[in-house]
């Protein structure tokens, strides 16, 4: 079973176990919160993810560490995470469990990248424009990507709308491969914008 696999089947059962919205929201805010945390604090990651270190050693940490700002839900989930030795998966997990909490609200995530930051002028009519034919709430989370040249590129639930500049010439470059029989290798652009 793959990585991503397994942390949408623990992130649904974690999801499973909320009481309702509330909590939901609650608990994503307590994974990401532990996710940013791991990500700065190498030390600590190192020591929650090292086979090394005894189970219950790392456990006793997280109570004596998390007992009073975690809800104790999540302090038990993350310790059955310890114990079945998938906190590594905690990342993974946690990006899952948004997605459940985003979508049990009526929110969609929608990944923007685009080459430069956009005005909020044009945040504010594409926001608009995908809630009226995705019938969803936007949250949007920017990614600035000077690769893609120009235009941008939308990521939601597993789709991908590519409006880029740089998917518009590789389009161009393929075409132009296919017609002419030219090795990309040696089209003026190169063979390495994929």
């Amino acid at each position: 079973m793959r990585d991503n696999e397994i942390a949408q089947k623990y992130a649904r059962a974690l999801f499973r176990l909320q009481g309702g919205s509330e909590e939901q929201m609650f608990t994503y805010s307590a994974l990401e919160m532990i996710a940013k945390l791991l990500k700065k604090e190498l030390g600590l990651k190192n020591f929650l993810f090292s086979p090394l270190i005894d189970k219950d050693e790392k456990k006793s940490f997280l109570n004596r560490c998390f007992e009073n700002f975690l809800a104790p839900k999540v302090l038990k989930f993350l310790k059955f995470l310890i114990d079945k030795g998938k906190i590594t998966s905690i990342f993974l997990i946690s990006e899952n469990f948004k997605h459940l909490a985003l979508e049990a609200s009526g929110i969609l995530e929608v990944e923007i990248e685009t080459a430069t930051k956009l005005d909020d002028k044009t945040k504010l009519k594409l926001k608009e424009k995908l809630q009226e034919s995705l019938h969803k709430t936007i949250q949007f989370r920017e990614k600035l990507k000077p690769q893609i040249i120009g235009g941008i590129h939308l990521s939601f639930n597993n789709k991908t709308l590519n409006f880029s500049i740089k998917d518009r010439l590789r389009k161009l470059r393929t075409c132009l491969h296919i017609a002419n029989g030219i090795d990309s290798s040696s089209f003026p652009l190169g063979g390495n914008l994929k």
